[in-house]
């Protein structure tokens, strides 16, 4: 294994050992039509680490909605990413 690969795995674990602050959790439901949709939202705060020296430098807000599929069905992944606040 290389040195760069290596430093690269180092890095990845001590990025995974850190105290990860928990998300919160929610589940709702919407009928569209006469189907009722269950879903589950996700929220919290995603760290951001310098890569050269992994010092958190700052917390991004997320917020995930997700259909709750019956077993057995394949995912459906869809992303909604967007630029906002001031300045955007």
């Amino acid at each position: 294994m290389n040195r760069y690969v290596a430093g690269l795995f180092v890095t990845a674990l001590s990025f995974a050992a850190r105290a990860q602050e928990p998300m919160v959790t929610a589940h709702g439901q919407v009928t569209v039509g006469s189907q009722a949709l269950h879903y589950t939202t996700q929220t919290g705060l995603l760290p951001i680490y310098r890569n050269e020296t992994a010092e958190l430098v700052a917390r991004l807000f997320v917020t995930a909605y997700t259909v709750d599929r019956p077993p057995g069905q394949p995912p459906r992944p869809l992303i909604f990413i967007w630029q906002g606040g001031p300045g955007a």
